[in-house]
């Protein structure tokens, strides 16, 4: 499934996060190591997941009506605004250190078609670096993932997928 919001494509794949984590059950450090991979990267200059504009998407959940929300977090006060601009959608925001702000989105940013390009991409800007997590809920399944800003993106990616099955991805474009 396509959402297009500009003209540039670039790949806003939300499957993980760029950190990798040790899940050895046998590392005495695990929990600490599942951590401090984003603090190293943060400390060295990589890319990481926050950031001032974001262009994400909600592939289809399943076939009932979803309820599509944004979780927005930072770690200074911040504001900003969340625009599906197909939709004429615009929910202005605020983010209180250390506090999750819910957007609720309406139902037709959701992807539900495929092999085609939309127009439902949802632009995420704000004053400073915030953190954005989506989540696509219907009663008994529900599909969540890390929103990447823009300024990480690149041009190669991964889709994770089960072995074996049907697996879904979205493109994003963003001018």
């Amino acid at each position: 499934a396509l959402a297009a919001a500009g003209s540039l494509a670039s790949l806003a794949v939300a499957v993980a996060s760029p950190a990798t984590a040790s899940l050895d059950p046998t590392d005495p450090v695990a929990p600490t190591t599942t951590v401090a991979p984003a603090i190293a990267a943060q400390a060295v200059g990589q890319p990481d997941s926050r950031g001032t504009d974001f262009w994400l998407t909600f592939p289809r959940n399943y076939y009932d009506p979803p309820e599509l929300t944004l979780f927005i977090t930072g770690g200074v006060a911040t504001s900003g605004v969340v625009e599906v601009p197909a939709l004429e959608f615009s929910q202005p925001f605020t983010v209180v250190p250390g506090t999750v702000t819910s957007v609720v989105l309406p139902e037709g940013a959701q992807v539900v078609t495929n092999d085609v390009v939309g127009s439902n991409g949802i632009h995420v800007t704000s004053v400073q670096e915030v953190t954005v997590y989506g989540l696509n809920r219907i009663q008994y399944t529900t599909d969540a993932y890390l929103g990447l800003p823009t300024d990480i993106l690149g041009t190669d990616h991964l889709v994770m997928s089960y072995e074996g099955g049907t697996s879904e991805f979205a493109v994003v474009a963003s001018a």
